[in-house]
């Protein structure tokens, strides 16, 4: 590699960095424009279809208006539901996990923040039934809720064990990973390409968006030209 080559890499790695860096800070800067909402993320598989709904007891006791549904449907595979938190302290958290009577596995719960990145984990143990008319068992793959036998009320209830109160806020860290890697990924990309085009055509950059024109109408001669025959 001779020393022109070297220069040319090196101003191409430093341009690279400089896109990585730029593609960070508005990565960054669009992150937190969306605001520092808390989702309550659920994973489950339902027999049939219906509606979970979570009521969020920010000291007012629980009520519809404090309250967040999701529809499911009925799916082999795993469902994500989410539950956007109150801005106010939540006190406790019940989940009606469903409005019928089928039963519902739940294989994972979490509290993420508005970009998906992880804030709280919740041990699927955290969920126990309230209420006479819902049972709660350990599977292989979750924790199934449903209606025990005998039982004709379709409200199956449970509650979160957690260490209340929740504060839905969170800093401003949770975005700074993300938007790592999507700079890291507008570098490497940049870099790749710059280095394809000096490898089918040896000139500079700038060379080579001047002769984007003359090497579009060749190729497109090349398409058209008539048979000889």
């Amino acid at each position: 590699m001779n020393q022109i080559s070297s220069r040319a890499y090196f101003k191409a790695f430093c341009l690279a960095l400089f896109l990585g860096v730029l593609g960070s800070i508005i990565h960054f800067g669009f992150s937190i424009q969306k605001g520092y909402k808390v989702y309550l993320v659920l994973e489950m598989t339902a027999t049939e279809k219906g509606v979970s709904q979570v009521f969020f007891n920010t000291g007012n006791g629980y009520s519809e208006s404090e309250s967040v549904r999701s529809d499911f449907f009925n799916l082999e595979r795993k469902q994500i539901l989410k539950f956007e938190v109150p801005e106010q302290p939540v006190q406790s958290i019940r989940f009606d996990t469903s409005n019928g009577s089928a039963p519902v596995e739940i294989h994972a719960l979490a509290f993420r923040a508005v970009n998906g990145a992880l804030i709280q984990k919740v041990p699927l143990e955290a969920i126990q039934p309230v209420s006479p008319t819902t049972a709660a068992k350990s599977t292989a793959k979750g924790v199934e809720i449903f209606i025990p036998e005998g039982v004709d009320v379709l409200d199956p209830q449970t509650s979160l064990a957690l260490d209340y109160p929740l504060s839905n806020t969170y800093g401003n860290s949770v975005f700074v990973l993300p938007s790592i890697f999507f700079g890291i990924a507008i570098c490497v990309l940049f870099f790749f390409f710059w280095a394809l085009i000096r490898f089918i055509y040896p000139g500079t950059m700038i060379q080579f968006i001047g002769a984007i024109p003359s090497i579009a109408k060749k190729n497109f001669y090349l398409i058209n030209k008539p048979d000889s025959n």
